[in-house]
């Protein structure tokens, strides 16, 4: 549920107490709880999926062949992009976003890359005091940003439903 829509409920409420009889007011009240548990469920297939999509890249990112960060990082890239389709795909690429969930998205991006370098710097760091954690600061940016960005474009589409008030 949006905060505007959990601002403008109660009002709602009130408004179709005094307009409806009880058995179309609580007709729509199903309509709610239905497209609420709904968009639940597809959130929560939406962060299954971006978990599915970071622990690939933190598999990528184990690559133990020295030389070969380019290509890691190549292949890693193009997971994300699919993510980001899949993630969309699954919302049916919802429209309909206002100019701050779009803001949100880009800075949701950004600060994904800052997380994940401070994963890579936090794992190297300890890697420095115990050296076969080192191995794994790479995995850990990877898995870092992938679940960063999928979070974030999880929740930009989410934001373009407009289908959890139904007019019957």
């Amino acid at each position: 549920m949006t905060t505007v829509q959990s601002i403008l409920l109660p009002a709602l409420d009130c408004v179709v107490s005094r307009s409806m009889s009880q058995e179309q007011s609580d007709n729509l009240v199903v309509i709610q709880s239905a497209a609420s548990v709904e968009n639940g469920r597809r959130v929560r297939q939406g962060r299954n999926l971006a978990l599915d999509y970071a622990l690939g890249a933190a598999i990528i990112g184990l690559n133990p062949f020295p030389g070969t960060l380019t290509i890691t990082l190549l292949i890693s890239s193009v997971l994300v992009l699919k993510m980001m389709r899949d993630i969309g795909a699954h919302w049916g690429f919802a429209r309909g976003q206002d100019p701050l969930a779009i803001a949100g998205n880009l800075f949701g991006g950004l600060g994904a890359f800052a997380i994940a370098l401070m994963a890579w710097v936090t794992v190297f760091c300890i890697g420095i005091l115990a050296p076969l954690v080192r191995a794994f600061a790479l995995s850990a940016a990877l898995f870092t940003l992938t679940w960063a960005i999928g979070q974030t474009t999880n929740q930009f589409y989410a934001s373009g439903r407009s289908d959890t008030i139904h007019d019957g």
